[in-house]
Order: structure tokens, then C-alpha cells, then sequence
């Protein structure tokens, strides 16, 4: 009876170590480019969905990629026609904080962007790179009518959001149209594209 008691009390640990191990979440360092020497550190978990794409300096938030290939690869895919903006939109208050990953450009005389959320963990930001998490993802498109220069119009937490468009070139009588986009093709192409430059 002892005997029996003793193995339970063995597998019970054996078994809660084993899960608890197995659950765990770790960091991997890949070498970034063999030239350079340089390492990037990718966040491993049980989908390997989140890649690092920047981190706070003391200048604030800066890409840890780089930005003028991907400016290229983006146009190169057709995507853009010209690329304006790349950065991380961030902000903090009241110990909330979100960050995004912005890009604006042109494409077919549109104003366009993509916006996705960033998940934030010791002052690093990271991109879910799931094709299948479209919530966190969105292609906004301005276009004027009539206007010749659209822009986007921020709004949620700290203005970070992309929330609409305005007319740029005649604020009083120029009209620009907003769309938005979460399940398509092209954010999925966005995206591949910034992995192929990570």
C-alpha cells in the first residue's frame, strides 16, 4: 500500500512538471544576417506567430528591420506605389499602452495604409504574423471626391488609430471616402513581405 502511494505521489510530480515545462514560452535568437553577424530575437510560442519588428530607444520607438528594403519590397510587389510612412505609433497613460505599425503611401492615386495592432512585452514591439489574425490587421483607403490630396485622421487611445480621411488639399470643399478592410489578400501579402525582410 506504501509502495503504491509513493508512485502516485511520483507521476502526480513527474506529470505537473512535464505540463508545466511543455507550457513554457522562451526566446530563440536566429542570426539576422551572416554578413552584418547580427541577431534578432523572435518570440517561439506553440503557433511561432510574433516577430520582432522594433523597440524604445531613447529617441522613442524605432524599427529593428530594414525599413528602406521593405519601402522597396512593398513597391515592388505592387502594393504601394509610393511609401511615405513606416514607423510604430505608440503611447502610454496612466500605465495603458498600445502600440501600431504604420504604413502610408500611395497606390492608384488612393491614399493607403496598413495598421496593425503590435503586442508590447519589455519595451519591444512584436507583430502577430497569423494570416488568420485579420482583427489586428486593417488597409485603410482614402480617396478623394472630388479632392486631390487625402490624409487619414487619427482617433482612439492617444490619436493612434486610424479612424478616417479628410481632404488635405481643400479641407472646406473637398471630400475624401474611407474604406476599410480587415480579410484580404493584400494584408496577407503585406505581411508575408515583412517577413520576407525580417
Amino acid at each position: 500500500m506504501k509502495n503504491k502511494l509513493i508512485i502516485t505521489i511520483c507521476f502526480c510530480l513527474i506529470f505537473t512538471t512535464t505540463t508545466f515545462v511543455s507550457c513554457k514560452q522562451e526566446r530563440v535568437t536566429k542570426p539576422q544576417n551572416t554578413e552584418t553577424g547580427k541577431g534578432k530575437t523572435f518570440v517561439v510560442n506553440k503557433s511561432n506567430d510574433l516577430m520582432l519588428i522594433g523597440a524604445m530607444s531613447s529617441s522613442g520607438p524605432t524599427l529593428t528591420f530594414n525599413v528602406e528594403a521593405f519601402k522597396d519590397s512593398l513597391k515592388t510587389n505592387d502594393l504601394f506605389n509610393t511609401v511615405e510612412v513606416v514607423q510604430v505609433d505608440y503611447g502610454i497613460e496612466n500605465g495603458h499602452e498600445e502600440a501600431y505599425l504604420t504604413i502610408i503611401g500611395t497606390y492608384n492615386n488612393a491614399t493607403v495604409a496598413f495598421q496593425s495592432i503590435l503586442e508590447i512585452e519589455n519595451e519591444k514591439f512584436y507583430i502577430n504574423t497569423n494570416k488568420s489574425q485579420t482583427a489586428n490587421k486593417t488597409k485603410h483607403t482614402c480617396a478623394g471626391s472630388p479632392c486631390s490630396s487625402c490624409s487619414f485622421v487619427r482617433g482612439g487611445f492617444l490619436n493612434l488609430k486610424i479612424i478616417g480621411c479628410k481632404c488635405s488639399a481643400d479641407p472646406q470643399n473637398g471630400v475624401c471616402n474611407h474604406t476599410k478592410e480587415t480579410e484580404i489578400t493584400w494584408i496577407d501579402t503585406v505581411v508575408t513581405v515583412l517577413i520576407g525582410i525580417l
